[in-house]
């Protein structure tokens, strides 16, 4: 019970660091290049956090059971976790992108 409360609050950091960041790089953006953000743009970024969350949620998924085993510790299985790890961070910094980009506008 105690590593899966673990392992939850260590991915509620990493979600909470992620958006900080992306609030920091759509100020730094919008102060650097102010037009260039437009609906279409931002639009665009949401898409991309949201194919990337979708890819990395069903490729996870997807894992064919030839390759999971119990321990997790095959090479396979650690290459999966870390594609699945990068994708989620990348479509979520997406996803926050857009939010923030939209949230410094006002």
């Amino acid at each position: 019970m105690g590593k899966v409360t673990f392992h939850y609050l260590k991915t509620s950091l990493y979600v909470g660091i992620n958006f900080v960041v992306a609030y920091i790089v759509a100020r730094l953006l919008l102060k650097c290049y102010p037009r260039i953000f437009d609906g279409k743009f931002k639009l665009i970024i949401l898409l991309i956090g949201t194919a990337l969350l979708l890819i990395a949620g069903i490729g996870k998924l997807g894992l064919h059971s030839g390759i999971v085993t119990w321990t997790g510790e095959t090479m396979p299985e650690k290459f999966n976790n870390t594609i699945f790890f990068i994708l989620s961070h990348l479509g979520t910094f997406c996803i926050f992108l857009d939010l923030s980009l939209t949230l410094s506008e006002n």
